[in-house]
């Protein structure tokens, strides 16, 4: 499909349902009435296929509309020397970026739209009573909150723009909820795509709006940068990040240097029956400094039992295992943490458990 010009077109300009080697080449496409290029637009699925888009100009996209955008985790686009215009620019929810220490509602991510502030498969609760271009919000009912980031599912993407005071590193506290559980439910990228925190796993909470707390460690440089939270699996919410500085110095406040890190950051365990011990998960605790890490305190809290190899201190670069099982006393969804003092900043460092406990 080559040299055409397609003017106010009604929908979107240029649809791909399921196609394979189409060529979409040279064509200039101005001021249509909904987005230019669309894999996968609504009612026509694309699960599958490719196309080369090459060349093609797209001008005149209307404010929060994106002039081109793939919609289907399942088609190749290949793109070259295309000139698009988005409708908006990316720019921070309210025109001004959220300041790191402080906190970032997860429903403020970034303004210009699909493809360019979030990447969605599909658009489900909007909350367009708080912000016109809502996609996958929802009503919340944790303190404090008024709406937060739902509907997740893989390969999902929502940018956010922050003002970082101080290069160093920063202990990130994700309000998450979960009925069951996720592993490795999301991570956070800095604007080159580099994985700041790993995965990020949300431990099973036992409904939409029953909130707890995991926390991450990440290294930001200082002044206005983007942030993205990439949602690897669906499964949770999540209301806020809160970023805080990790505390330097002693008194089992962390020490000097990095913050020891945890893999993953959470433990969920499936259903297990009363007064039986689940199979045995594993944390790996890991020292990125070149010094080695004194180990003060290494404490479990709920129906979890621990082993570890953790000695009084983790060795410079290296790492220690715990290992976790989950023995319900009761029916019903059950939390812990494991919880490692050390004299590494950030100190203490917190993994969060969860279960659920059946009865007979």
């Amino acid at each position: 499909v080559t040299g055409n010009t397609i003017i106010d077109s009604v929908y979107d300009s240029v649809g791909f349902s399921t196609s394979t080697n189409t060529d979409l080449a040279d064509n200039t496409i101005i001021s249509p009435w909904r987005n230019g290029i669309v894999i996968s637009p609504p009612y026509y699925p694309a699960p599958a296929g490719n196309a080369t888009i090459t060349g093609n100009s797209v001008t005149g996209v209307g404010s929060g509309l994106s002039a081109f955008s793939n919609d289907s985790s399942g088609f190749t686009a290949s793109l070259s020397g295309n000139s698009w215009q988005n409708g908006t620019s990316e720019a921070p929810y309210g025109g001004t970026a959220a300041a790191v220490p402080g906190t970032v509602q997860a429903a403020n991510y970034d303004t210009g739209g699909q493809g360019v502030a979030y990447s969605v498969t599909s658009v489900n609760g909007t909350a367009n009573s708080y912000r016109p271009d809502g996609v996958d919000l929802e009503a919340c009912s944790d303190t404090g909150c008024g709406y937060d980031l739902g509907f997740t599912a893989t390969g999902q993407w929502f940018r956010y723009t922050v003002d970082v005071a101080a290069a160093g590193t920063y202990t990130v506290s994700f309000r998450v909820a979960s009925p069951s559980g996720v592993s490795d439910g999301f991570h956070v990228m800095d604007s080159s795509g580099d994985d700041l925190t790993g995965a990020v796993s949300v431990p099973a909470t036992g409904g939409w709006q029953n909130w707890t707390t995991v926390t991450a460690s990440v290294t930001l440089p200082a002044g206005q940068q983007t942030l993205t939270v990439d949602q690897d699996n669906g499964g949770y919410n999540l209301h806020y990040m809160s970023f805080t500085t990790a505390v330097v110095g002693g008194g089992g406040g962390g020490g000097t240097g990095s913050a020891l890190t945890a893999s993953p950051s959470g433990l969920a365990f499936a259903a297990q029956s009363v007064g039986s011990a689940s199979a045995a998960q594993t944390v790996t605790l890991s020292n990125p400094n070149t010094s080695a890490v004194s180990v003060s305190q290494l404490a479990i809290s709920g129906p979890y039992e621990e082993t570890s190899t953790c000695g009084a201190s983790i060795p410079a670069n290296g790492s220690c295992t715990v290992s976790v099982t989950f023995d319900p006393t009761a029916a019903g969804a059950a939390v812990g943490s494991v919880t490692v003092a050390s004299s590494a900043a950030g100190s203490p460092l917190s993994v969060g458990l969860s279960g659920t406990g059946y009865s007979f």
